[in-house]
């Protein structure tokens, strides 16, 4: 299995937990938009220009108001322990929150223009 493919698999088993199911003992945001909105408010008032163009640029694109997931919140491969007969493991929760799933695959990408050292590695993971 490809490491995008780890990766995905793992993220969609942790996102799958509904937010509200772990919401007394998970913080975070009831809503994915309210995630993005939050995350955003760091932007907010910031003086140079291109921070206020990220801002308004974030805003144009807050993910529907939906109901929120669970969030591994760290989920680089560090991370995530393989194991060669049986099921891969994860670890290190204490970023753990309720919000976006998007979140965890920035995260996981890491803003690099190649994810995973290859072309298309963000598409590959989003594929996935």
């Amino acid at each position: 299995m490809k490491p995008w493919q780890v990766v995905a698999e793992i993220a969609a088993a942790i996102h799958a937990v509904p937010g509200l199911d772990v919401a007394d003992l998970v913080p975070g945001y009831e809503t994915r938009a309210a995630h993005a909105r939050a995350a955003l408010a760091v932007l907010e008032g910031l003086a140079p220009i291109e921070m206020r163009d990220a801002h308004a640029r974030g805003l144009e694109h807050v993910p529907p108001d939906e109901p929120s997931v669970m969030l591994h919140g760290d989920l680089p491969g560090q991370n995530i322990l393989l194991a060669m007969d049986g099921p891969h493991h994860v670890i290190d929760w204490e970023y753990t929150t309720r919000g976006d799933p998007a979140n965890d695959l920035a995260i996981v990408t890491g803003g690099v223009k190649q994810p995973f050292q290859i072309a298309g590695g963000l598409d590959r993971l989003l594929d996935a």
